[in-house]
């Protein structure tokens, strides 16, 4: 880790890169790209940047990561939203959390153990165990949930004082936002859609009234014949 100066040409991208999905007070919700003027990456020298600080790889900065008490506020608000965006999934041989190797069970036959959320908070969390209320009655996802604050903040804003993403003011979702939780008094405009965006390729990426399809959890994604699966990557 070495301190870093931005040449006086180069800028840098909003905070956020590949974070969706890590836990709360993770790093990567916080380190920015360095573009150069012309908008791309570094040829050389560091890629991003953080507190002062030049790294060349994204493993640099999770080495920095603290983790917060597991009986912290936002860990809990994070382990929920685990447990509502990998509902009814488990992976096989309860091997790995990630969401590419998964088998669907609504019936919940599989050990709780091979939950991918479970898999998930356990990895930074080894106290933790299977959250069997979640897995039974998973929270909300998406419109409606309880909001993604627990990214950035302590304790949820008020909707009047919440700023929304980075990238997009509240509402960030238009009739809703998946910071605050808020939702607009009218819901027909964008009515029981689950789930956060997904990176596709589209002027209109977080316009969710024209791209109603960003919207879905991992179960529905894959279910979703239509939905071209070029990985699932939510964005930041």
């Amino acid at each position: 880790m070495k301190h870093y100066e931005i040449p006086p040409t180069y800028h840098l991208g909003s905070p956020g890169i590949c974070c969706a999905g890590e836990p709360p007070n993770h790093p990567r919700y916080e380190v920015r790209p360095i573009y150069t003027k012309y908008g791309n990456s570094p040829p050389r020298g560091p890629q991003y940047y953080l507190n002062g600080y030049g790294f060349d790889e994204l493993e640099e900065v999770d080495k920095l990561f603290k983790p917060l008490p597991y009986d912290h506020p936002r860990v809990q608000a994070w382990e929920r939203d685990q447990y509502a965006y990998k509902y009814d999934c488990y992976s096989p041989g309860g091997t790995t959390g990630a969401v590419d190797r998964l088998t669907i069970d609504s019936e919940h036959k599989q050990p709780p153990e091979y939950h991918l959320a479970y898999l998930a908070v356990k990895e930074h969390y080894p106290e933790a165990k299977p959250r069997l209320d979640l897995i039974d009655k998973p929270p909300k996802y998406g419109k409606g949930c309880e909001g993604h604050w627990w990214e950035r903040h302590d304790k949820p804003p008020k909707p009047e004082e919440c700023k929304g993403e980075t990238w997009q003011a509240h509402p960030v979702n238009g009739d809703w936002c998946q910071v605050c939780g808020w939702v607009a008094p009218d819901e027909g405009s964008i009515s029981e859609v689950k789930g956060v965006s997904f990176a596709v390729s589209s002027k209109d990426l977080f316009d969710k009234r024209k791209n109603p399809h960003l919207s879905l959890s991992v179960k529905d994604i894959l279910a979703n014949p239509k939905i071209p699966k070029r990985g699932i990557s939510p964005i930041c």
